[in-house]
C-alpha cells in the first residue's frame, strides 16, 4: 500500500516537471527576439511643404538596431513632414547666439518629423545603433549649410556639420527619443542696416567660424526676400521653380555626367529614326527639361553619375536662344539634382524584391509604393490602392508581385477562368 502511494506520488511529480518543462519552452518560443534589419539598409522618404517636394531624406540604417518577436518583420521609415517649424528655428536661433554667431541668418530649411516602426507591430522604436542621415534634391545652398536634429521631449537642438558640398551628415545621430526632428538649413549675410539688395552671400561662414549661422526674430522676413529656385521632378521631366511666381524670368540648365564639369544646355529638338518629332529636351521657356530626351539618363553611353542645377535669369537677360547674355547675373542658382531613373529597364523581371523573403506562406503580395521602393523595387504606380487584404503591406496594395511558380495561386489571374 505504502509502496503504491510513493509510486503515485513519484508519477504526479514527473508529470507536473513535463508540464512546467512545457510552459517553460512555449514561454521561451514565444518571446524570440528577431533583430531587424539583418544587414545595413538605406530607407528615403520626400519631404513635402503646402503639396510641393523640399527635398528627399536618406537614412542609413545598420544592421540588428531594432527588434521584433516576428521572424520576417520589415523596418520602416515614418515621417511627417509638416513640422512646426518656428519653434524648431526659434531652437536653432537660440544654439547658434549661444555660440556667439551673429553675422549671418537663416534663409531656407528643411525638416521632417522621424520616426522607425518595425512591421508588423508597427510601434515606434529607439533604434540601438546611430542613425546616419542625409537630404538630396533640395534648393538648400550646399555650401552654407548645416544639419540639425531638434528633440521635442526636452526642447533642445543640437548642430552637425555637413560633408563639404553635400547635406550629409558628419555625424552618425543616436536618437534617445521615439522621434526627433531631422533638418538642414542654409545661411546668408544678415540684412543690419542694409536695404534687401544690400544682401549678399557669405563667403563661407562654416570655413570662418567652424559653425553655422543665427537667425534674430526681428529678420526672419528677410530671409524671405531672397528669392530662389528649386528643382522637382516628376516621371522624368525637370521643372524649375523661382520663389517669386509674378517676376520675368527664364532659366538655364548645367548637366554634369560621371563627375566631370557642369556644361550648359542649349536646348535642342531631337527626332526619331524614322523622322518622328520627339520635341525639345528643354521647353521654350527653359522651366522644364526632359532627362532622356538631354542624354541625362543613368547607364545611357556609360552615365553612372548625372546632376543638373538651373540658374534663374531675368526674362530680357537672355537671349534668342534661351542662353544668358554676356555680363549678366543670375537671380538664383539651385542647389544640385543628382538623377535616378534609368535608360534601360531596371528590374524588369521584379526579380527585387523576393516575397518569400519577407512573407511566409505565400508567393503573392501586395506592396505600398513606399515599401516597395524601400526594398529595392525600382518601380512605382500611380494606381495606388488601399490595404484590404491579409496579403498586403499596412501602407497599401498598390504593386502585386505574383511568382510563376506558386501552382493553383496562378488561376484567379488567367482569363480563361474568369
Amino acid at each position: 500500500m505504502k509502496s503504491n502511494t510513493k509510486k503515485r506520488l513519484i508519477a504526479f511529480m514527473l508529470c507536473m516537471v513535463l508540464v512546467l518543462s512545457s510552459a517553460i519552452s512555449a514561454f521561451a518560443d514565444e518571446g524570440t527576439v528577431h533583430r531587424v534589419p539583418t544587414d545595413t539598409v538605406e530607407l528615403s522618404s520626400e519631404i513635402m511643404k503646402d503639396g510641393v517636394s523640399q527635398g528627399t531624406l536618406f537614412a542609413t540604417i545598420p544592421g540588428e538596431a531594432f527588434q521584433s518577436t516576428e521572424e520576417n518583420a520589415t523596418l520602416q521609415m515614418n515621417l511627417q513632414s509638416e513640422t512646426e517649424e518656428s519653434t524648431v528655428i526659434e531652437n536653432i536661433q537660440n544654439e547658434l547666439e549661444a555660440r556667439g554667431i551673429t553675422e549671418y541668418t537663416i534663409h531656407q530649411t528643411i525638416m521632417g518629423d522621424v520616426s522607425f516602426s518595425v512591421s508588423p507591430e508597427a510601434n515606434a522604436q529607439i533604434p540601438e545603433k546611430p542613425i546616419h542621415f542625409r537630404f538630396e534634391n533640395t534648393a538648400l545652398d550646399t555650401t552654407h549649410a548645416m544639419g540639425f536634429v531638434y528633440d521635442s521631449s526636452n526642447n533642445t537642438t543640437t548642430l552637425y556639420e555637413l560633408n563639404e558640398n553635400t547635406l550629409q551628415f558628419e555625424e552618425d545621430v543616436e536618437m534617445k527619443t521615439e522621434s526627433i526632428v531631422v533638418g538642414c538649413f542654409d545661411v546668408i549675410e544678415k540684412a543690419t542696416n542694409k536695404t534687401t539688395e544690400d544682401v549678399t552671400e557669405p563667403e563661407n561662414p562654416k570655413a570662418e567660424k567652424n559653425e553655422s549661422t543665427p537667425q534674430e526674430n526681428n529678420n526672419v522676413q528677410v530671409a524671405d526676400t531672397q528669392r530662389t529656385v528649386s528643382i522637382t521632378e516628376n516621371y522624368g521631366k525637370l521643372t524649375a521653380n523661382y520663389s517669386d511666381t509674378t517676376a520675368d524670368v527664364g532659366y538655364v540648365w548645367y548637366r554634369s555626367i560621371n563627375g566631370a564639369d557642369e556644361e550648359q544646355q542649349i536646348p535642342t529638338q531631337y527626332s526619331s529614326t524614322t523622322g518622328t518629332n520627339l520635341g525639345k529636351d528643354i521647353s521654350t521657356d527653359g522651366k522644364d527639361l526632359y532627362i532622356a530626351l538631354n542624354g541625362g539618363a543613368l547607364k545611357y553611353n556609360g552615365n553612372n553619375s548625372v546632376t543638373y542645377k538651373v540658374k534663374a535669369y531675368a526674362k530680357n537677360d537672355l537671349n534668342e536662344y534661351g542662353l544668358p547674355r554676356d555680363g549678366v547675373t543670375a537671380l538664383a542658382t539651385s542647389s544640385v539634382y543628382n538623377v535616378t531613373g534609368y535608360y534601360e529597364v531596371q528590374n524588369g523581371s521584379f526579380e527585387t524584391p523576393i516575397v518569400t523573403d519577407y512573407h511566409q506562406n505565400t508567393n503573392n503580395w501586395q506592396f505600398s509604393n513606399e515599401n516597395y521602393k524601400r526594398l529595392d523595387g525600382v518601380w512605382q504606380t500611380t494606381g495606388t490602392h488601399e490595404a484590404d487584404t491579409r496579403w498586403s503591406d499596412e501602407e497599401g496594395a498598390d504593386i502585386e508581385i505574383v511568382t510563376t511558380t506558386s501552382g493553383t495561386s496562378l488561376k484567379r489571374y488567367d482569363d480563361r477562368d474568369q
